[in-house]
């Protein structure tokens, strides 16, 4: 999902931990170039930051699939993890053994809650970025109700991550990238961030939910919660979704459409039917439209 707030444009999306995983290549590829060989049917793609042992720049970097250790450090990042059972946790400087436990484990950081970000910054030995730097950013984590949520901003602090995260519920939370590697990929071809970097995994979200991001300066921006509206109680995200992809955009002049149409089905007291909501490019393209 897209959503526009306080100059700055969000990508995101929430899925149950079981529906994690990771694509590992063989050699660093374009995100589009690994999900274009992923065997499985998927829904959304975001970069996941590691690097090779041996290959500079030196990182604290784990990626975990598949009982197949890609990329290991001993002293490493914090590390998001899927277990067997489908929970999922972040776990800060992980033993191998602990790692083993897991179905799917990758690295990155910082820590974005619960913590002093300057002293985990320094911990980390993290590098190339600073705190307070505006740039496209990207963070992953876990909701109270143990769904994963992964946002990607086109421009924002460390800081204002951090915030972004904890007001969207999230009990845990850790940065996965930022600047000119950001990127997001969905199934029907929307993109999202930068489409030519190299990465070395990707983060595949197999399926995602109907759940609308609870951020904003306002009630308004705020309506569209778990699927539901609240000021339209007869019709849901899912109604609105594109087609192919199951994407839509959430914006406040969306919501205030809804409202309008849940006053229309109360004046005529009868349903409103929605046939085409959210049009994905491709979808768009394919039906025609302008």
């Amino acid at each position: 999902m897209r959503k526009e707030l306080a100059g700055c444009t969000i990508d995101y999306a929430y899925c149950e931990p079981k529906d994690l995983d990771l694509a590992v290549p063989a050699a660093p590829q374009t995100l589009q170039q690994i999900m274009s060989r992923y065997p499985r049917s998927w829904a959304r793609a975001f970069n996941a930051l590691y690097f090779y042992p041996g290959k500079p720049p030196v990182t604290k970097g784990i990626a975990w699939e598949n009982q197949t250790f890609w990329s290991w450090d001993e002293d490493p990042w914090p590390c998001f993890v899927v277990y067997p059972d489908g929970r999922a946790d972040i776990l800060f400087k992980p033993t191998k053994d602990e790692v083993r436990k897991t179905r799917v484990a990758f690295s990155a950081g910082p820590l974005l809650l619960g913590v002093d970000l300057e002293e985990t910054m320094r911990l980390g030995g993290y590098t190339g970025f600073t705190l307070s730097r505006k740039t496209a950013q990207a963070a992953v984590g876990i909701t109270e109700d143990q769904k994963v949520l992964h946002v990607a901003v086109d421009s924002a602090t460390v800081y204002e991550l951090a915030d972004l995260m904890k007001q969207a519920g999230c009990v845990k939370a850790m940065k996965v990238d930022s600047g000119s590697s950001t990127s997001v990929l969905y199934r029907s071809g929307e993109k999202f961030g930068n489409m030519t970097a190299v990465i070395t995994a990707a983060v595949v979200m197999r399926s995602v939910l109907d759940r609308a991001l609870p951020v904003g300066g306002t009630e308004t921006e705020r309506k569209a919660c778990d699927g539901k509206f609240l000021d339209a109680p007869n019709f849901s995200v899912t109604e609105f979704r594109c087609p192919c992809c199951g994407m839509v955009r959430v914006s406040v002049g969306f919501l205030k459409l809804v409202t309008l149409l849940q006053k229309l089905r109360d004046r005529i007291q009868s349903p409103v039917y929605i046939t085409s909501g959210y049009r994905c490019p491709a979808r768009n393209k394919a039906v025609g439209g302008a």
